[in-house]
């Protein structure tokens, strides 16, 4: 159990108590995506603002063998971002800066939490063409985990 203390308490210095969550409501907000067949059951959720504070978990998630989970929109509809043996959620929700855009190289650089409608907003304005358009505006499908279903995308 030290071990597991020593370990908060290094996550809750990387990105300070501010950053570091434990109250039951926000592991239960960060715990999970907009499935609802897993319950959620973080340990903690950190929130780091800095691609080296994200090292800085990472390193030390391996040294304890932590498992992280990691948690953009939480929109995700499969479950895949639900913390439920235990891990630490990496909420990335601060990292959502625009590094670059560049409409000659039809790139846009930017950080881990920058969310679709924001990369959209800025190429249009950079005359950026985005084909592929994976909106969390779409709603929830509340499915049968007993049937099987196929998603297709059109990406035309």
């Amino acid at each position: 159990m030290k071990q597991n203390a020593d370990m908060l308490s290094a996550l809750r210095r990387i990105v300070g108590q501010q950053h570091f969550l434990t109250d039951p409501e926000s592991l239960r907000h960060y715990g999970c995506d907009r499935c609802d067949l897993f319950e959620p059951s973080p340990v903690a959720v950190v929130r780091p603002g800095t691609t080296d504070e994200v090292r800085a978990i990472v390193l030390l998630a391996n040294e304890h063998r932590q498992a992280l989970v990691p948690s953009g929109g939480r929109t995700g509809l499969s479950g895949g971002a639900t913390a439920s043996r235990g891990e630490v959620v990496v909420s990335l929700e601060r990292m959502k800066r625009i590094l670059d855009c560049s409409a000659p190289d039809s790139t846009i650089r930017c950080q881990a939490g920058v969310v679709t409608a924001q990369l959209q907003e800025q190429a249009s304005r950079s005359g950026v063409r985005i084909e592929v358009d994976i909106s969390a505006d779409i709603p929830p499908l509340w499915i049968d985990p007993d049937q099987m279903v196929q998603v297709v995308l059109n990406l035309l």
